[in-house]
């Protein structure tokens, strides 16, 4: 059975959590991707997405460049391993309520698996 070493995005940007919320928005920008594993001290704590800027900054009509990451992210950083099936992978998501989930190897993040690339697997 596939694992989700197989379908997960290995481009995995990291940002601090004092970082402001309007320059994550423009490195998301840059590098095309839908979400930042937030750090502290180098360790991964949580993960803001597009849909935390919408909700969090946007919705509410604060101005992202004084808001940090921290005040927006999600925590905790919800895991799996990479030897993990896809189903596991799935049933974590849909029990959790999210659309990713950071990909670990021996306690380092060596990927993050969204519902999109879970969406390759059934094709």
């Amino acid at each position: 059975m596939p694992s989700v070493r197989d379908f997960m995005s290995t481009e995995v940007l990291t940002v601090n959590l004092d970082l402001s919320a309007l320059s994550a928005a423009k490195l998301m920008n840059e590098h095309r991707v839908s979400s930042l594993l937030v750090e502290e001290k180098k360790i991964p704590i949580g993960i803001v997405t597009e849909r935390d800027f919408l909700r969090k900054i946007t919705a509410l009509d604060k101005k992202p460049n004084s808001v940090k990451v921290s005040s927006i992210m999600s925590r905790p950083l919800l895991t799996i391993n990479e030897d993990s099936s896809i189903p596991v992978a799935v049933k974590n998501m849909r029990e959790s309520g999210v659309r990713r989930l950071a990909v670990f190897r021996e306690e380092k993040v060596v990927g993050i698996i969204t519902l999109t690339d879970i969406s390759r697997y059934l094709l």
